[in-house]
């Protein structure tokens, strides 16, 4: 993936921002939890690791979900991993204040984590390796840490409503306007591969050594905050990719400084000044056990 694409996650205060994103990526990550069926697990001690946590929203889905569970909290383990040192002290730091005792949020390279080999009851990446370089040496990564038998959970949007929605005619309205990719356009931007169609994610998954394999579609509806904070914060990341990849350098110096202006009137008008955004995205949700 381009450096271009990247960039934005070296901002020291990308994490506050992707925090709020979690009204999103929170049911979708508590889909792929119980999807996997790790609130059944009783056979061992839990071992979960977290790969690209962002702000932990794994974690707190995994808790949550757990909260009724004494025991396998006490005696479960968890690991969370991302290449940004930002989202990793934010994830500490939230840690700490949840008294989440068996989690550590560590800074790792997600295609060469150095984790020990079959380690880990289970494995989960929701919106994560389809933005690395080479998401195929990530999988690998998640299968090696597994355990024989353990569980693989995964998460990747299959669409992305609220920029065919809101986002584009807003932009469309720039003067110009430059150029602004389409909803597949930017799909294929972000992701490297074909993790929106659950089919190909499926086959995927088994040539990766995983079996008993299901990938499948889900819809959620979500608030997101008011226009302001939506245009001003949550999408930071994608309007980041849109100037970096489909702009040229002409086009961010006129357009950037007005382009969360434009968004946000658009939602104003829909939704007001004060009312919370509410958005639909559907995401593959994939899970298997390592054979």
């Amino acid at each position: 993936m381009s450096s271009n694409i990247n960039a934005g996650w070296a901002d020291p205060s990308v994490a506050q921002m992707y925090a709020l994103g979690e009204a999103a990526s929170g049911p979708f990550a508590r889909s792929a939890l119980e999807q996997s069926g790790i609130q059944n697990h009783t056979s061992s001690p839990l071992a979960v690791f977290d790969l690209a946590c962002g702000t932990g929203v794994v974690a707190a889905q995994l808790y949550d979900l757990l909260r009724d569970q004494d025991e396998a909290k006490k005696t479960m383990k968890v690991t969370c991993g991302d290449t940004s040192e930002g989202m990793i002290s934010y994830l500490q730091n939230r840690v700490k204040e949840q008294g989440w005792t068996g989690t550590e949020a560590k800074i790792m390279d997600g295609m060469d984590t150095k984790l020990p080999s079959g380690t880990y009851t289970h494995a989960f990446s929701t919106f994560g390796i389809g933005h690395m370089p080479d998401p195929l040496v990530a999988l690998s990564e998640l299968h090696r840490v597994l355990v024989p038998g353990g569980t693989i959970g995964l998460a990747f949007w299959h669409t992305i409503d609220w920029y065919r929605e809101f986002v584009r005619d807003a932009l469309e309205t720039l003067p110009g306007p430059p150029r602004n990719p389409t909803e597949a356009e930017f799909m294929a931007t972000i992701m490297k591969g074909s993790w929106w169609k659950p089919q190909w994610t499926k086959e995927t998954l088994v040539t990766a050594g995983f079996e008993d394999v299901e990938s499948v579609i889900e819809k959620r509806t979500f608030k997101c905050g008011t226009p302001a904070v939506f245009a001003g914060k949550v999408l930071h990341m994608p309007l980041t990719v849109v100037q970096n990849v489909f702009w040229s350098e002409e086009d961010r110096e006129r357009c950037k400084p007005l382009m969360t202006g434009v968004i946000e009137k658009r939602l104003t008008e829909i939704f007001g000044a004060e009312g919370e955004v509410e958005c639909h995205g559907e995401a593959v949700i994939a899970t298997g056990r390592k054979k």
